[in-house]
């Protein structure tokens, strides 16, 4: 009986998905925070939570929905426990509705906290988006363009509009800046995710932006998504009049933290694991520079 329950609580776990988005989501809340100037506070932990639960709402809709795609594929099989059935739809439903809630519970407090509906509207737009974005009746991933939008405000542009707007009333130059660098770093997770399923989408019929636009014409957009978010970062580098001293040592930091990534591609020739810890490395070193960033705003 006690193994049994384990193994459902390890596959509620795995719904959840919850080792791909914790450290980005901790990026995206630290970003807005920074550009509020403003130190964290308890309201900052909430935020957090509930930015979190929608990541998970919007992940396990997502496998449950997908549930019959993902038993095609051995990968995605093996990850999704709605496809492999480790647990039933019901209980997936179940689970979900319970996150759904408390999501939803915890965007109302932070209203309430911060004095403000913004954070509310922008929370509930999150968890709709997560919503239509998956549900077989609708799927927005489907419709090319609608697919990277909407992927990029319910994974990203969301998370950074709530936790901004529970500190600040206006948005700012500033702030317009942090948010390009999430939804186009967003737009080309999303591209590169569908790069990946390129040919399960094309086999079941999900003409996504990539199946759409094609593998080449695609990479070029991933360019041009990545160098907009370089531009804004130079942009708000070159506002907040940051010294030499900062700028390089920024550049050390990233260049220490891609030794190990570089390494593992060199021994272990894998490109697609060394693709994850590269983008896990950015992660971990922007979350390292913006504690420090803030910690010493609130000094």
């Amino acid at each position: 009986m006690l193994q049994k329950v384990k193994i459902k609580i390890k596959a509620i776990y795995a719904l959840t998905r919850f080792n791909e988005y914790w450290d980005f989501n901790l990026t995206l809340c630290l970003l807005a925070l920074a550009v509020t100037g403003k130190a964290w506070d308890t309201l900052f932990l909430l935020i957090v939570s509930a930015n979190l639960l929608g990541l998970a709402f919007a992940f396990m809709i997502n496998d449950i929905e997908d549930s019959e795609e993902d038993a095609t594929d051995l990968k995605k099989f093996l990850r999704n426990p709605i496809a492999n059935k480790t647990i039933s739809k019901k209980e997936g439903y179940l689970f979900t509705n319970i996150v759904l809630i408390a999501a939803i519970f915890l965007n109302v407090y932070i209203s309430f906290k911060s004095g403000s509906m913004l954070p509310l509207i922008f929370g509930i737009l999150i968890l709709f988006i997560d919503f239509i974005y998956s549900y077989r009746m609708i799927r927005l991933k489907k419709y090319p363009l609608l697919d990277l939008l909407t992927h990029s405000y319910m994974l990203a542009g969301g998370q950074f509009l709530v936790t901004y707007f529970a500190y600040q009333r206006v948005i700012s130059p500033i702030a317009l800046a942090g948010l390009l660098i999430v939804v186009s770093i967003s737009m080309y997770g999303e591209l590169e995710n569908e790069l990946k399923d390129y040919a399960i989408d094309l086999r079941t019929g999900i003409k996504t932006s990539a199946v759409s636009f094609g593998k080449n014409l695609s990479k070029i957009f991933q360019f041009i998504f990545i160098g907009i978010a370089i531009i804004s970062v130079i942009y708000i580098i070159n506002i907040t009049n940051a010294s030499i001293d900062f700028i390089f040592g920024l550049l050390f930091i990233f260049l220490v933290s891609f030794i190990y990534p570089v390494f593992k591609l060199l021994v272990f020739k894998n490109k697609n694991t060394w693709k994850n810890d590269f983008n896990r490395a950015i992660i971990a070193t922007s979350n390292i520079l913006l504690i420090y960033y803030v910690a010493n705003k609130g000094n």
